[in-house]
Formats: structure tokens, C-alpha cells, sequence
């Protein structure tokens, strides 16, 4: 039951600190001036772990008592033996372990600690309240962009002491607030799907729209431009009824976004000169992607990995080569190839029961909350595209936003089965 009881003023107070902490996950330090954005990780830990230490004190988070739903004792359960996998792929790989390697036990604990946040604290927020903070995050992060870009009055050198740029190659592409600027496209999408199923204002869904088409651009990704272009129409779609004019229209719109890419890329491409190549796809087809330059190096790089690993005993391909910070297998570019290596053949079949049943808990729920189940699923879909070449669904930075928002839909439908419903237009 909701307590009628509890002070409007501590409530809305709840409802900020998730705001914040969502805002401090996407918008986090991350420069070596700063100490790094492992520093930054351990402090937004301390923070969370502070709320809910406070809120556990009170017997009262949120907008709701101090119980777990079902969906998140399994979820935190999930992560559990996650962690319980890490700890024996570091036991039976001793001579491989690094001090680093300990810091894959922080980041599901931060997994669990903002779906926790959202969970107790984020359901009170309504869709419009949400949208327009994501707005403002879009918003914030197009601006570091467009700095970072630009470098106007020397903004790149200031910037640079708070998020680092050094995967900007001197300002040929914005990282914003992430240092990578694959992430940066990765989260842009996020708040673009966030602002379009959750916001009222078709203003607002223009705005993003527009303000996501030049942040991609200037993302200087090919993985995020490609990306963009199948979740606008499948944002487009979602939003319409499943019929055949739907398929039509959302086929229409799919090709305007590639007609709109080949103008730009045609006229400015020598200022996008990464992002440009991705032109040989649409001029001559899939077929012809080996063309690309990083292509050919990054299957020669997985496969050498894969060789690597295809040569350690069968207990490490059974239960992972372990996170191993020191060695071939401390960058995969690749999400599929990070569990299997990382984690083993056991930890595939955890990753995909945890997912499947993640994406059960959202389907379920759609009938409840179709703006943030539209907007995960969405973000999902974009994350799998992602993890082709990155590391999507195991990333310190862009699985938060998603945990947030999942604990804040598993918590406003564990309300809705009370007496009281809440107001989430």
C-alpha cells in the first residue's frame, strides 16, 4: 500500500535523487585530470549506496514500502551469480589475475544498485517529467559535442579536463561526456527513444528527432549512423498500429533517412572523413563492407582472439577466461565475444536466460506501461546492433540508464497492483 502519511516534500526529494542519479550516470567524469572514470564509478557507488542506505534507515523509499517485486529479487539474483561466475573464472585463471580485474564485481554492483534506485524511487516521476529531463540531457551532450567539435575559444582544451577526448581524433568526432564516440551514439539513441515513447509534446519528439540527427553526425560513427537509421523506423513503426500501411510508411521513412544520409555524407563527407566511408554500403551493398578499412583488421583481431581462446583448456572455455585487464582478451569490440571469452559457455547460457527473461518482465508489462516498455525494448534492439563492434550490455556506462529505467517500470507496475494508482501520464 502507498503511505498517504508520507510528507509530498520527501517524496518529490526521492524522486530527484533518482533524477540525479540518472543524470550523473550519463553526464560522469571521466578525465585522468579528475582521476579517471573508474574514481567517478566508485563515487557514483558510494552516492547510491548512500540513498539507499538512508531510505532503508527511514523503512520508506520512495513512493512505495520497503519490499522487492518478484522481477527484481530474480534480476539481482541473475547478477548474483554472475558475480559468483567472475569470482570462479579468477580462481581457476590465478596466473592471469590483475588488480583491475576486481573492478567487474563493482559494475554489477552498480547494475544492481540503480535498478534498485529506479525501482524505489523513479516510479513517483511521470513520462512527461522524464522526457523533458532527457531532453536536457540530449541537450547537454549535443552542446559538448558541438564543442569538442568545433574547439570554439579553445571550449575542447576546458572540456577535456573534465570528460576526456581522447578517442576524438582532434576533434574529427565528438565523444561528449562518454570519451568514446560510439557511446556517445549508443546514448543518443537512448534519449531519443526515451523523448519519443514517453514525451506528450510532439514538439518535443521533433526536437529530439532533430537534435539526434546532428548528434549522430557528429559522432562520426558508422556503427551509430546505421543504427540510427533502422531505430527511427522502428521507433516510426512501434508507434503506429501493426498494419500493412504501418509497414508502408515506416518503409518511407527508411528511406528518406538514407537519402538524407547520402546528401549529407555526399556534401560533407570530407569533414566526416570515418563516417564517410560507410558510403560504400549504400553504393554498392552489404556485400562490398569488406572494403572498409577497420573491417578486415577487426575480424583478423577477433579471430586471432577466438584462436587464443579456442587454445586454453576446457575448463576455461567453460566457465570463461575471467575479465583479464592484461592480455588479448582485455578489448573484444565485441558484446557476443565478450561473454563467451569472459565468461564461458556457462556464461552464455546465464546471459541469455537473464535477457530473455528481462525481455519477459518488459513484454509482460506492456499493457501497464507502454512508453518505457517501447523504450526499452527499442534501446535493446539498439544495444544488439551496438554490440556487434562494442561492448553494449556488460558497459559501465551504457547499461545504466537502461537498469534505471527498468527498475522504474518494474516498480511503477508492482504499484499498480496496490489500491491507489499513480498518475504517470
Amino acid at each position: 500500500m502507498i503511505d498517504d502519511t508520507l510528507p509530498r516534500k520527501m517524496s518529490e526529494s526521492y524522486a530527484n535523487f533518482a533524477l540525479f542519479i540518472l543524470g550523473l550516470s550519463i553526464l560522469l567524469p571521466n578525465s585522468n585530470t579528475l582521476g579517471g572514470q573508474r574514481l567517478w564509478l566508485i563515487v557514483l557507488f558510494v552516492i547510491m549506496f548512500m540513498g539507499l542506505f538512508v531510505a532503508v534507515s527511514n523503512r520508506y523509499v520512495g513512493f512505495m514500502p520497503l519490499t522487492l517485486a518478484k522481477p527484481i529479487r530474480t534480476i539481482i539474483a541473475l547478477l548474483y551469480t554472475y558475480f559468483v561466475i567472475i569470482l570462479l573464472s579468477l580462481l581457476l585463471n590465478s596466473s592471469h589475475v590483475s588488480f583491475r580485474d576486481f573492478g567487474e564485481f563493482l559494475r554489477l554492483i552498480i547494475y544492481a544498485e540503480i535498478l534498485l534506485i529506479g525501482y524505489f524511487f523513479g516510479g513517483s516521476l511521470s513520462n512527461s517529467e522524464i522526457a523533458k529531463w532527457m531532453l536536457v540531457f540530449l541537450c547537454i551532450q549535443l552542446t559538448l559535442g558541438v564543442l569538442q567539435y568545433t574547439n570554439v575559444f579553445g571550449a575542447r582544451d576546458v572540456l577535456s579536463l573534465i570528460w576526456s577526448d581522447r578517442k576524438a581524433l582532434l576533434g574529427k568526432r565528438s565523444t561528449g561526456s562518454f570519451g568514446n564516440p560510439n557511446l556517445l551514439g549508443a546514448i543518443l539513441l537512448f534519449l531519443y527513444c526515451a523523448i519519443s515513447f514517453l514525451s506528450s509534446k510532439k514538439s518535443h519528439r521533433v526536437l529530439g528527432l532533430t537534435l539526434t540527427t546532428i548528434g549522430v553526425f557528429f559522432t562520426g560513427s558508422r556503427t551509430t549512423l546505421l543504427t540510427f537509421i533502422v531505430i527511427v523506423g522502428l521507433v516510426f513503426l512501434v508507434k503506429k498500429q501493426l498494419k500493412l500501411s504501418s509497414f508502408v510508411k515506416a518503409g518511407l521513412v527508411f528511406g528518406l533517412m538514407v537519402m538524407l544520409v547520402s546528401g549529407v555524407l555526399a556534401r560533407y563527407g570530407d569533414k566526416m572523413p570515418y563516417m564517410s566511408e560507410i558510403t560504400i554500403v549504400f553504393k554498392h551493398g552489404v556485400q562490398n563492407i569488406q572494403n572498409i578499412r577497420t573491417f578486415q583488421s577487426r575480424i583478423r583481431d577477433w579471430n586471432y582472439k577466438m584462436s587464443v581462446f579456442g587454445s586454453e583448456p576446457d575448463y576455461v572455455r567453460f566457465f570463461g577466461a575471467g575479465p583479464r585487464k592484461e592480455g588479448p582478451f582485455e578489448y573484444l569490440d565485441s558484446q557476443y565475444l565478450f561473454v563467451f571469452i569472459r565468461y564461458g559457455l556457462l556464461g552464455v547460457l546465464l546471459y541469455l536466460y537473464m535477457w530473455g527473461y528481462i525481455m519477459f518482465v518488459i513484454v509482460k508489462n506492456k499493457s501497464v506501461q507502454l512508453g518505457l516498455s517501447n523504450l526499452l525494448l527499442s534501446y535493446f534492439v539498439a544495444l544488439l546492433i551496438f554490440g556487434i563492434a562494442a561492448e553494449t550490455l556488460s558497459s559501465w556506462r551504457l547499461m545504466p540508464p537502461f537498469y534505471w529505467t527498468l527498475g522504474v517500470l518494474i516498480g511503477r507496475c508492482s504499484c499498480s497492483s496496490s489500491d491507489k494508482q499513480l498518475d504517470v501520464r
